[in-house]
C-alpha cells in the first residue's frame, strides 16, 4: 500500500470494503478466487472496532480459527510471511489473556491487515471495475473534502 500519495487510490480499499452493501466489491474478489482476503479484512476491519474485552476476546479467536492457521476453512495468504508470524506469535504467547494484549495485538493486527491489502491490491488491480470501486470513494471524498472546505470559509470573518 502506499502513503496515501495525490495519485495512488490503493488507500482507499478499507473504505470500499465497509462500504460494499451491494456486494459488487466481494463479487470482483469472488472472480478472482481471493473471496477469503475480502472476508478477512471485513472481519478484521470490525474487530478492531470492538471495545468489549469478552466480544474482543472471542472475535479474535474466530478471526484466527477461520483464516490464520494451516489448516483453516479460509486461510488466507499473505505479502510478507514475517507479519504473520509476528501477529501469531504475540497471539499465542498472549492467548490466556487476550484482552489484557489488546492494544498490541491491534498494532499487530493492523499490520497485518495492510499487507493482506497490499496482496489484494496487487491481484485485482489490473481489473477496470475494481478500480472503479476505489475511484469512486476517492471523488466521494473529494467533494466531502470540497464542501468541508467551503464551509469552513463561510465562517470567515477576515474583511
Amino acid at each position: 500500500m502506499c502513503i496515501r500519495s495525490h495519485g495512488c487510490i490503493c488507500h482507499h480499499l478499507e473504505k470500499v470494503i465497509k462500504q460494499d452493501n451491494k456486494k459488487e466489491l466481494k463479487a470482483i474478489f469472488d472472480t478472482t478466487y481471493i473471496d477469503e482476503l475480502y472476508d478477512f479484512l471485513l472481519d478484521s476491519y470490525r474487530l478492531l472496532q470492538i471495545e468489549e474485552n469478552y466480544k474482543f476476546a472471542a472475535s479474535m479467536n474466530k478471526l484466527v480459527k477461520t483464516y490464520l492457521l494451516e489448516k483453516s476453512p479460509k486461510s488466507i495468504n499473505v505479502q510478507n510471511e514475517q507479519v504473520k508470524k509476528d501477529f501469531m506469535d504475540l497471539y499465542d504467547e498472549k492467548l490466556d489473556d487476550l484482552q489484557a494484549a489488546k492494544r498490541l495485538l491491534h498494532e499487530k493486527l493492523t499490520l497485518l491487515i495492510q499487507d493482506v491489502q497490499h496482496l489484494a491490491y496487487q491481484n485485482l488491480s489490473h481489473i477496470d471495475s475494481f478500480r472503479d470501486c476505489l475511484e469512486k470513494v476517492d471523488k466521494s471524498n473529494a467533494v466531502a473534502l470540497e464542501d468541508k472546505k467551503a464551509h469552513n470559509r463561510r465562517g470567515c470573518t477576515i474583511l
